[in-house]
């Protein structure tokens, strides 16, 4: 929905500016080229946003080995997975299982594990790091959309938002605990289908 509401007014700032570059001052073109710029990284960013949270929809889950699956997804983690079947969406699973472990090194983790098992009718993984973990302010807003905690440029702040809106769209659940210097664990739990 934000995609496709913010879409016309960035095109008509994005058109404005392109226009106002004719007539203005040469010493002022630099900022209206610093303004297409960021209104196309704007786009960017919301034509990503618009297809991860898209991808839930319609990806046939397959059966695979619940170790091997994780293993391959995760191969910078310790891995401690059942060697069970799982019928589960595999690409949406991997990208999750990827974004966990890379929030995890982002946040100065040297060693993250990747627990994964088979209950009954879900798939539980979690994902444990010795990060530096988080205070109480930044876990409640962990999972918001575009809230990071990197430097300008280096995160738009939507890997844990991705996890939480796939959790909730696949009908499963997610969530995090974590205090300072204790690092972070993170649980999610999809519903699958035994082999």
């Amino acid at each position: 929905g934000a995609a496709h509401e913010l879409a016309p007014p960035l095109s008509t700032i994005l058109l404005i500016a392109s226009e106002l570059e004719a007539d203005v001052d040469p010493s002022l073109r630099s900022e209206l080229a610093a303004i297409g710029d960021e209104v196309h990284t704007c786009r960017t960013i919301l034509d990503q946003l618009a297809v991860e949270l898209g991808m839930g929809h319609g990806e046939a889950a397959e059966t695979v080995a619940l170790d091997r699956f994780v293993t391959d997804a995760s191969p910078d983690a310790t891995i401690d997975a059942e060697p069970v079947p799982v019928t589960v969406p595999t690409r949406l699973l991997a990208q999750a299982i990827r974004r966990l472990v890379g929030n995890a090194h982002d946040a100065g983790a040297a060693h993250v594990t990747v627990h994964a098992r088979r209950e009954a009718d879900q798939v539980r993984i979690e994902v444990e790091d010795d990060g530096s973990g988080m205070d109480p302010d930044t876990l409640a807003r962990a999972c918001e959309p575009f809230f990071t905690t990197k430097p300008a440029n280096e995160g738009r702040g939507l890997g844990l938002f991705f996890v939480y809106s796939l959790a909730h769209q696949l009908g499963g659940s997610f969530r995090l605990e974590s205090s300072p210097g204790h690092g972070t664990r993170a649980f999610l739990a999809l519903p699958c289908g035994a082999a």
